[in-house]
Order: C-alpha cells, then structure tokens, then sequence
C-alpha cells in the first residue's frame, strides 16, 4: 500500500461538518488477493500490474513485398514456407526498427493455445496505416485502418496461423502494438487499445471522450504552495469536460450522470465551463439535467487542506419536478489511460473506500441508492434503473470495479438541493456538509491576493482575464522543485520550459522562480553539460531523464540566471552560479569543436541531438539548439562582466559572434545566398518546426537583427504556410494545433511590426480555448475535435508564452531600449478609451505611462488626439514607438520626434500629444 498512500497523503482533501463516522469497520476491509504480490498497488500503473491469461506469439516471420506480389504468390496460404523472412514481431513501428520504408510487408507466425484454455481470443491495434488479416489461410473480415479501433475477436481453441498484410502510406508504418492471445479481451489488448474496443463495443456507455477519440479536455485546481505552506500537498485536482473529478493526476474519477427523460439514455452533462470571478483557478461547470439547472464548483480549501466538489440544483419552472443524479467512481482516469479499481465499497452510503484502507471521496448526504460492481454490471443495473445493489466489491480482477451513488431529487418551483462530494484521505475526518461553509470565498480570496492585479490596464477585460488566469494556472502548477509543463502527463521538469515560465514570472515581478534556479546546476555533469529534463524519481525527488541528448539546455539554464540578474540585481548570487554558468558556455564552446571540420552546409554548429523533441530526428543539426548557444554564450559574458571577469567575457561574446556566423553561413550553404527563410535544420528545409525552432533566433539569441530583411521573408513564409490557411491556428507536426507554438511566434511578429499576424494568432487563440471557458490551452489540439490530442493541459509553457505576448503587446525591451505599445490595435486607440502602465516591471525599472484618446477611427481616417505621458523606466537608449498612423502633428515640452514610423522618446520619459487632423 505504500504508493497508494504516498497518492492520497499529497492529496490531503478536504472535510469540513461536525458529524464523523467512525473508521471503516474492519470486517469489510478489501481484499488484495487480486493483485500482484510483488508490487503495490498504484492505480496508474495497475494495467501493468493486472494479473493476465496472455502469451506473446512467438516465432514471428516478417518481408518486405515493394513490388506487391504477396496476395499473387500466396504469402497467406497455409503452409506457405516463410522460413527466408526476417524473424520480426509486430510492436514497433518499421521506422523505429531501422527500416525506412513505404508500401507493403507481411508477418506471419503460427500459435498452439494452453490445453487449458476454454476460450480463446486474438488482439491487434495500432496500425499504420492498413492491414489484412489471414487466419489458417482464410482472409477474415476484419480490415484494419490508421486510428482505427482495435479488433478482438473469439477464435476456435485449436492451433493457427496467423497472417496479416500491411500497408504503409508514408511516415511511420507497420503495427506499433504487439499482436497477442489469450482468455479475454482484456488480456490481449495494450491500455490504449483496450479503452478504444471498449468504447466501441458499448457505445451506450458514458464513457470518457478520450476513449472514444472524440472532444476531451480538463482543467484543475490545486493550491498556491506560497499560501499551503508544504509543496508536497500542492497537488492538483482535475475537472474534465465529461463533468468528472479525478483528485490527483492518476486517480479514478467520479462522474456525474443522470438519466435523460425524453430518450431514457444515461447521459453525460453537456456543460459550459468558467472560472470563478473569471480569473482564479476554480472551475464552475453549469448544465441543465432533466429541467434543472445544476451548478458546479471544484474549489481547495485551503484551511485543512483538501477538495470540494459542491453541486447546487435548482428547478427554475413553475412544476416540480423529480429526477435521479449519479455519482460514478469509475476506473478511467483523465489522461487517456485506466486507473484500476481493483476493490470498492460504500460506508453507510455516504463515503467511497477504493483499492484499500483509505476513504476516496465522502458525500454530505446520503445516497439513496448505491451499488458497486464490475463497472459493466454497475452501468447495466443504471440503464436498467435497478438502483440498488451491493456495496462492496472486494476484488475486480480486471481492475474494472465502479461504484454508483444515486441520489434521488424532487424539487418543488423554485427549490434548490445541495450537494458537496468531498476526496478525503483519512478516515478520521469528518463528513463534508452541504456548502463547505466558507471555503470558495476564503479560497476565492487567496487567489486574487497572490494573482494580483496585472501592472496595466487596457479596454479589453477578455485579454486581461485570460492575462490573470494564466498567472494562477502557473502557481498552481508549481511543484516544491519547479513548475511542470502540467498536471498529468509529464512529473519532470524541461529546461527550456523552466526558461520561458521565468521569464514570463520575472515579468511579473515575481520571487518564485529564484526558488527553483539551483533546479538546472543539481546535475550538471564535470564537463558542464545540463541535463535537458529531470524527472520524478518516484521518491519526491528528481533524476536527468536517461538518454536524453539536447544541446539547448546550456543557454537556457544561463539565460535564467541572466535574466533573474537582470530584473532583481544581486552580484552574491551571480557569484554562487558563476561556476556553472562558466562550466556551461565552455561545454558549447567544447561541442563545436566536434563540427569544425564538417561541410559548409554543417561546419561550427552544435552537433546532432533530440534538440526540442518536437522538431525532428536527433541526427539533425537543429538550429534551434545554435540559437539558444548564442543566447546563452552572450548572456554568459553578461554574467561575467557583473563580476568583472573581463577576459572569460570575451571569449563567450567571441565564440558567440562565431557560433552566430556559423549558423548564418550554413543557411546560404542551404538554402542559397538569399535565402528564402531560416530552416528548421540543414536537413530540414521543408517541415513546419522551422517555424516554432527559429523563434530564439529573434529573441533571447538576435541571431539576426530584427530589421534584417531575412527575418520578414522567413516569418511571412511560416505565416502563410501554418498560421494563415487556419485563420491563426499554428499546424505543427501530426497537423495537430499548438497553441503554445503559436503563441510564441506571436511574440516574433510583434518585433517584425506585423499586428496584423499577432492580433490573427491572438484571437484564434482565446476563440480556440481547449477547455471553452477556462482559458485554458492543450500542448496539442485536434483540428477535428478541438480537443487535447497530445501533452499535457494546462500547458504552463502556453501560459508563459500570453502573459509574455500581452506584455511584449506593450511593452518590448530590445537591449538598451524599451519599445512601447507594438501590439496595441487602433480599437484601444479610441475616443473614451484608455491604457495605463502601473509600474510594469522591465530590466530597465518600472515602466508607468497613460495614454487617453479622442480619436475617432473609421478605416484609414484617423481625427483627434492621442494624449501620452511615459516614465518611470529609464532606458539608456530610450523609448521608441512604431507608429500605425503618421500624426499631422506633435506637441511636447521634451525632445520627442518623429522619424519616419518611428516616434522616439527619451530615456527619462515625456508627456506628449498627438494630433491628428
């Protein structure tokens, strides 16, 4: 039980009511005889460890057949002799086994089942993209698609031939999960696979979007760890858009149902998601169920700590009218994966017990009616309306146990029931009451507090809400070593993430990421390479990730130090990095060594790596990783400087300058003197990660000049390749969505002055929320379905990348200057409108200014005035501002001037006006 409870003790939920139940009576304790022996039980791994009648058919033949002569010369006939084909199972795709291939290849094997077994049954999934199956000779019906749903299919217990055709179409191929045999389907099928038959094959069952590869998204809420005071209780509790609440990332979770009247089905809620106060991190969910309203709110209670679901239900019609809900502890976890139940039961109707001697969740009243099951017997009796069941099931050993709490509700006109579903770890605490008293205003409270309001105003409430609620996304996903990229997919921490999250909390004036910048150094190794992801190593710490090979982590673990110099100044503390830092920059300066005799094309880059996983094969010379050098180098010989060590300064701006020539040589080298567009790599001239890998090419690294003429070809070119045909949407690789991608090419635009492409990105953006309501973004995103199709959500790295984007919007630092208002729209311009800078932070002191407006604006015809006061900030270069309109004319005590679009303001600021007539 030590892993489960480990689960449970972060959670640490919440319970607030005078009335206690005593501890779950032993007599009706779970039993475990069920599980592995040999290993605890973890609901996130509880595929793995589910006891299975399976084998692995053994002796698989594979061939290539390019010339498709395989059906004409019988490959699939029994006793076909395949004893010349390459010995290769199904499971990986052929790509992965070193075969760089397209078109048709054959696997065949023969297969004896147990003497023992009564029923026999074949799987197979994930093939890419076509495959035909032949079964002792006889093609059987089955026909097998790209994404599409596995096949299980009960055979004959007698000895057999399997044979199966397949065809690949391009990129990856072959069948990518092992073909097995065994005594269920559950038994024969991956995870993945298993969840898509089963959705499938009950298409009346309310399961999970994701296994029915349909719309799916979530949110959470969780504690500031500033406010909880323990990092390790800040887990986060996650709200899905099929209204379900799993308390921690790889938790069950409970679902709410009902029972439609008009077509008799059981019915997932279809809901519309917000926020409470529209910025803090507290989903609400509303739905009508029946005639009634039904409003939710997942919300922390700080004070215990732990998490309340509270239901409010109100009948708005002039009738009464009755109606069951349903609470459903199902074994479905929010991540596109099972999270076992393999024992669960009620006590006295009010409290949940799952896989073990700890409660899951407690309700504020009774249930009226409970049962618990194998989860196809519980969703039977449901659909059936036999309420009443067993509350106990003590071993499920598909891990396929579910409980149903049914709650029956009749409401007069104008009545209101509550409810509130409580995830508490212990036993002792005592039973939630019906509104958790005052805990969403306490909890309400604290997050305004720490969220703070932004350093600016602007006439747009949707842009700053979502401003706001990326902030409170970003503290509740940190953790006690740093922030993740989000709640479920990934316990690690990304270098390069950890970069653009600080720079987006620098902004904000914030102290938290100075407590995580000994994260990247902890592994450094002796020649100063860092680790590029550290990952959970199961014991609340960190380890690198094995394997890992990306050259980007160097710049951007001395890019943090740099800018936390930058914004807060402390020499003590540059002192203390300074080895690593120095250790760093020479690890570049050591890997190009490795290319200084390779072609024109290559010469003086970094070598190959896995670079940002999403931008190619880790044999390609990314230069993603170059740009990121260059930053660090140069914000290496920053560091250096500070401290006075004037020679290390300046071989790190020299090697810098050199690694910059480099990359500029090996683009002509690539794509001719003129080029076109920056590349994603030498070896990649074609692909969109040129588009998201050049972006650290402008900023933090100004590989380029931001006027150079290249950099307008390039990011027109991705423009209209990726962002464009979408309206603003970013296609990245799988022709997914990425809204974090897009968001940072937006930034890019803004220094090129094309508002045109940021305002076009921007409001695809907030348009295109993944979770609609939530301002919340997916690392990836269906085109189809609009939901998360890879990653993680809520994905920090997009958080980082808008609060950045409306800040840069107007405010833009380009070394010894501040540039102002770049992404500001003529609609902010109008008359009665008004924008103010209150102290927004930059490296150059807090900026204030004010700008309020009697203009009217209809097209091209701009009349009236623009009134703008700028101070505070005292850029040695000063200010400047690309103007959208050329004033008639400029009135001011200071030296403002205009000089073609640009109007340039001193370094100790101005008050001005602008006419326009």
């Amino acid at each position: 039980m030590k892993k489960l409870l480990l689960c449970l003790t972060g959670v640490s939920l919440l319970l607030s009511s005078c009335v206690a139940l005593e501890a779950y009576p032993p007599s009706i304790t779970l039993e475990r005889d069920c599980l592995d022996p040999e290993h605890d039980f973890d609901t996130k791994h509880a595929w793995e460890y589910a006891p299975k009648t399976v084998s692995a058919i053994d002796g698989w033949r594979f061939t290539l057949d390019p010339d498709d002569v395989g059906l004409d010369n019988g490959f699939a006939s029994v006793g076909f002799d395949v004893s010349d084909w390459d010995e290769s199972a199904p499971g990986i795709s052929w790509e992965e086994q070193g075969i760089e291939y397209d078109g048709v290849g054959w696997y065949s094997a023969e297969f004896a089942p147990k003497e023992f077994w009564d029923t026999f049954y074949l799987g197979i999934g994930n093939v890419d993209d076509d495959a035909t199956i032949w079964i002792n000779g006889v093609e059987t019906e089955w026909r097998l698609v790209e994404n599409s749903t596995a096949q299980v299919v009960e055979l004959p217990v007698e000895p057999l031939t399997v044979t199966i055709r397949v065809v690949d179409n391009g990129g990856f191929g072959g069948i990518k999960s092992p073909v097995l045999v065994g005594r269920t389907p559950f038994d024969v099928l991956t995870e993945a696979d298993y969840a898509s038959w089963l959705a499938a094959n009950h298409p009346d069952w309310p399961l999970p979007g994701w296994m029915r590869n349909a719309y799916y998204a979530w949110t959470f809420t969780g504690q500031f760890t500033a406010n909880s005071g323990d990092a390790v209780s800040n887990h986060e509790a996650l709200y899905t858009s099929d209204i379900a609440v799993a308390p921690w990332a790889d938790a069950p979770t409970i679902a709410l149902l009902y029972k439609d009247q008009a077509t008799g089905m059981l019915t997932q809620p279809d809901a519309t998601f917000s926020l409470v106060g529209g910025v803090s991190p507290i989903p609400k969910a509303n739905w009508v169920m029946n005639g009634l309203t039904v409003d939710t709110t997942l919300v922390t209670d700080y004070e215990n700590p732990k998490v309340n679901w509270q239901l409010v239900i109100t009948n708005p019609t002039d009738v009464a009218i009755q109606t069951n809900l349903i609470a459903l502890t199902q074994p479905y976890g929010v991540h596109r994966e099972l999270s076992g139940i393999h024992g669960i039961a009620f006590d006295r109707d009010q409290r949940i017990w799952v896989n073990g001697n700890q409660p899951f969740a407690a309700f504020s009243r009774p249930a009226d009616f409970v049962q618990t099951g194998q989860i196809a017997d519980v969703i039977s009796n449901l659909q059936t309306d036999q309420l009443a069941g067993l509350d106990k099931l003590p071993c499920a050993n598909a891990y396929d146990g579910a409980a149903a709490a049914t709650f029956a509700i009749e409401l007069p006109p104008g009545g209101t029931y509550a409810l509130n579903i409580a995830f508490a770890p212990s036993p002792d605490l005592p039973l939630p009451d019906a509104t958790a008293g005052s805990v969403l205003g306490n909890s309400e409270f604290l997050y305004n507090r720490d969220i703070g309001e932004p350093s600016f105003v602007i006439p747009d409430e949707f842009v700053t809400n979502a401003y706001r609620a990326s902030k409170g996304y970003l503290l509740v996903a940190e953790d006690r070593d740093g922030i993740r990229p989000g709640p479920n997919e990934h316990d690690a921490i990304w270098i390069r993430d950890l970069a653009y999250i600080g720079e987006a909390l620098f902004a904000n004036d914030d102290d938290l990421i100075k407590r995580y910048l000994d994260v990247p150094f902890q592994f450094q190794t002796e020649d100063g390479m860092i680790p590029p992801v550290l990952e959970g190593d199961g014991q609340g710490g960190l380890q690198p990730r094995a394997g890992m090979i990306e050259w980007d982590s160097q710049g951007q673990a001395i890019f943090l130090i740099a800018e936390t110099h930058r914004y807060q100044p402390d020499i003590a503390r540059l002192e203390q990095y300074y080895d690593n830092v120095y250790r760093a920059a020479d690890f570049i300066r050591q890997k190009r060594t490795e290319t200084v005799n390779n072609p024109p094309e290559t010469r003086g880059l970094l070598p190959p790596s896995e670079s940002a996983e999403d931008l190619g094969p880790d044999h390609y010379h990314h230069y993603w990783d170059d740009f990121w050098s260059v930053a660090g180098l140069e914000d290496a010989a920053f560091i250096a400087t500070e401290l006075g060590h004037t020679e290390d300064a300046e071989w790190m701006l020299a090697e810098a300058e050199e690694l910059r020539q480099a990359i500029h040589a090996s683009v002509e080298a690539v794509m001719g003197p003129e080029p076109a567009y920056v590349p994603g790599a030498p070896e990649n001239i074609e692909s969109s990660a040129m588009a998201r890998g050049t972006g650290p090419a402008m900023f933090p690294a100004k590989t380029w000049e931001w006027d150079d003429p290249l950099m307008a070809r390039a990011f027109d070119e991705y423009h209209q390749r990726w962002i464009n045909p979408t309206g603003g949407g970013y296609i990245h690789i799988f022709g997914q969505f990425w809204p974090y991608g897009g968001l940072g090419l937006a930034r890019n635009y803004l220094r090129l002055g094309r508002q045109d492409v940021v305002h076009q990105i921007l409001g695809w953006t907030l348009t295109n929320q993944t979770l609609p309501g939530a301002f919340v973004w997916a690392e990836q995103v269906s085109p189809q379905t609009g939901a998360i199709s890879g990653g993680d959500m809520p994905h920090a790295w997009a958080m980082a990348n808008y609060i950045m984007l409306i800040r840069e919007m107007l405010v833009i630092r380009d070394g010894d200057t501040l540039e102002l208002f770049a992404g500001v729209p003529p609609s902010w311009l109008e008359a009665g409108k008004e924008i103010q800078l209150n102290g927004l932070t930059t490296v150059h002191g807090d900026i204030t200014a004010q700008m309020t407006s009697t203009l009217q604006i209809i097209e091209e015809s701009w009349q009236g005035e623009l009134n703008v006061s700028v101070g505070g900030a005292t850029p040695p270069d000063g200010f400047r501002w690309r103007l959208q309109q050329i004033p008639t004319g400029v009135v001011s005590d200071q030296d403002v001037v205009i000089d073609g679009e640009w109007l340039y303001i001193p370094s100790d600021g101005a008050e001005f006006t602008l006419i326009y007539e």
